[in-house]
């Protein structure tokens, strides 16, 4: 295994949160529940909410590449990650939860579950928009801040090939 770095994402407040995570391997690893803690815990931080949406945790589910694309309504060969649908996170099962990139697709998805406690489901397409754009700006944020550029540019990337409404 490669050396164990240290992610440290600090919030716009200015709270440091900090998860280990494995750095540099191709292979899927499972997602602990305390990363999964960590990462809740840098997502509200980023994402300014009352104290109780910290023990307002979704469900966590990791799966295939086929149950996400049925999931999300998408055909079966979809490039989709993570979704998230009122109070469940579904994550592609391929993920590698040492890594920097995986944790900010779950902290994406975090992001998504706190604007559904804020303001509820997104149901028309400029309010998805807004979302999806919201939840790329902190996670290119939070990328940006743990100095992994090149993850943060490819976010960037898929926020700029977002459909227009």
């Amino acid at each position: 295994m490669k050396g164990i770095g240290t992610w440290i994402a600090g919030a716009i407040t200015g709270a440091l949160i900090a998860t280990v995570l494995m750095a540099g391997e191709c292979r899927a690893a499972p997602l602990t529940p305390q990363q999964a803690r960590d990462i809740y815990i840098v997502a509200y931080g980023q994402f300014t909410g009352p104290p109780a949406w910290l023990e307002q945790m979704p469900v966590i589910h990791i799966v295939s590449q086929e149950v996400l694309c049925e999931t999300a309504e998408m055909k079966p060969e979809c490039n989709v990650l993570g979704l998230y649908r009122e109070a469940n996170v579904y994550i592609l099962d391929t993920l590698n939860f040492e890594t920097l990139s995986a944790a900010s697709v779950l902290l994406h998805e975090y992001i998504h579950h706190f604007q559904y406690l804020k303001s509820g489901s997104a149901y028309d397409c400029e309010t998805w928009l807004a979302y999806e754009q919201q939840a790329y700006a902190i996670q290119v944020q939070v990328l940006q801040k743990a100095g992994d550029y090149l993850a943060a540019r490819s976010v960037r990337i898929a926020a700029y090939r977002l459909p227009k409404c």
